[in-house]
């Protein structure tokens, strides 16, 4: 694991992501159960989470994306479907198993008969994977067609942004299969023209400081006032820079606290907690309510660390069996 450097905020940054993601997905699947009834904050806290969370992974997937060396569309395009499609199929079908175990206890409900549809369109979390894997096809395009400069990516930018008036037109069919990434496109080559541009946080103590207060401040904004496609493109813009300026903030301040390493190390693994941690969480929230526990506070806090740290041990028992490529983990 990196001490120093620019990955230091990166995976500093995707850890904060990933603990949003676990802790949105406990928060919503606690008030599916129901647990939320007497309590009004739920609302705020889900608008504040779902305003950027995943936005912020796009950006910071697409980061890269100028440094990659592409000598074949077909080559390309298998690689990403390995490393992208495969874990989608591979947990598609355990998520599907578990919630088919769980049966009426699961808050949408599952049956083993459903092991028998296909992984696409995709199911439940399964379509970031899906509208990943699409956006690289015309990554790998631009890549092999043009000698992709800062101003290139920038104009990529700006027509995956024009790209969201085709929203409207989608037939009916082609929804579940192409929104997501028409959503989520700007997001991903925004990211690539700040790495273009090699752009990074400001690695300092006042960056963690002003980083919050306008994640604060922002916060409010998404709260306090209804959001539509393209204000809610500039709200998850601004949040996922003021998140990557904490992330740098918290790289420079407390980089080689644990708790950071930690953080870093979700970041790291994200995408063996992504696709399992809703097992977890779920498991957790079933079980403490089969023995009666009802206390909200409890189930948030068990919820959550059932969805990081299972999925932790998970990747970590699967490396030590060299298991992880077969999972779709490596």
């Amino acid at each position: 694991m990196q001490q120093t450097g620019r990955l230091d905020w990166i995976d500093t940054a995707r850890g904060i992501g990933i603990v949003l993601v676990v802790l949105g997905h406990a928060l919503r699947g606690l008030n599916g159960a129901g647990l939320f009834e007497g309590y009004s904050w739920f609302n705020d806290a889900d608008r504040i989470i779902y305003a950027f969370h995943m936005p912020f992974f796009f950006v910071l997937s697409g980061y890269f994306a100028p440094r990659l060396k592409i000598e074949s569309f077909s080559t390309a395009v298998m690689s990403r479907a390995k490393r992208l499609l495969y874990p989608l199929v591979i947990w598609t079908y355990v998520f599907l198993g578990f919630r088919a175990l769980a049966g009426a206890a699961s808050n949408s409900g599952g049956e083993f008969s459903d092991l028998a549809s296909l992984p696409l369109p995709p199911v439940a979390h399964f379509w970031f994977l899906w509208a990943l894997f699409l956006l690289q096809i015309p990554l790998v395009g631009l890549i092999l067609t043009w000698r992709m400069t800062p101003r290139l990516w920038a104009a990529s930018f700006l027509a995956s942004v024009l790209a969201l008036l085709l929203i409207p037109t989608l037939p009916g069919p082609a929804v579940p299969w192409l929104l997501q990434a028409l959503l989520n496109a700007p997001y991903f080559f925004l990211g690539a023209v700040l790495g273009s541009f090699a752009i990074s946080p400001p690695l300092d103590k006042a960056a963690l400081f002003w980083g919050l207060v306008a994640l604060v401040g922002l916060s409010g904004v998404a709260v306090q006032f209804p959001t539509g496609l393209w204000t809610g493109l500039v709200l998850a813009i601004a949040m996922s820079a003021a998140a990557i300026t904490v992330a740098g903030g918290l790289s420079a301040k407390w980089g080689r606290h644990r708790a950071i390493g930690w953080l870093r190390y979700a970041g790291e693994i994200s995408l063996t907690i992504y696709v399992s941690h809703t097992i977890f969480s779920a498991g957790a929230r079933i079980a403490m309510m089969k023995v009666g526990i009802d206390w909200l506070p409890l189930h948030i806090l068990i919820g959550t660390l059932a969805g990081l740290i299972f999925p932790a041990l998970l990747h970590i028992a699967l490396k030590k069996m060299k298991l992880l490529p077969a999972l779709g983990l490596s």
